[in-house]
């Protein structure tokens, strides 16, 4: 998926030697876009956000890699905020009800 440049290419970089029980083992990949994974049986499952959210995550190098903050801000994940952000505005109209019942001469627990 990552291909072996790129493996290497993070090797180098922060001056990182493999086990020699590795070698022979890898061999030389390139890398597969994502998109490549797709199938009809999954394509439901696969939006261009999820695909992206994917990439964005597996990363050899951990300074690519999304932090936590940053996944949780991927777009991938609009529907869940926008859902929470609905809920959130749900539960202020209905404890403004509330309070405007009580206000209204309307008898409050003590």
């Amino acid at each position: 998926m990552l291909g072996t440049d790129e493996l290497f290419a993070y090797l180098d970089h922060y001056d990182l030697e493999l086990n020699q029980q590795f070698d022979g083992l890898i061999g030389r990949h390139t890398a597969k876009p994502w998109a490549k994974f797709v199938t009809p049986d999954n394509s439901h499952l696969c939006s261009d956000e999820a695909l992206s959210f994917v990439a964005a995550l597996l990363k050899y190098d951990h300074q690519e890699r999304l932090t936590a903050e940053e996944a949780m801000a991927h777009p991938y994940f609009a529907p869940v905020r926008q859902a929470a952000a609905a809920q959130e505005s749900a539960k202020v109209v209905v404890e403004s009800d509330d309070a405007g019942a009580s206000s209204e001469g309307g008898t409050s627990a003590p």
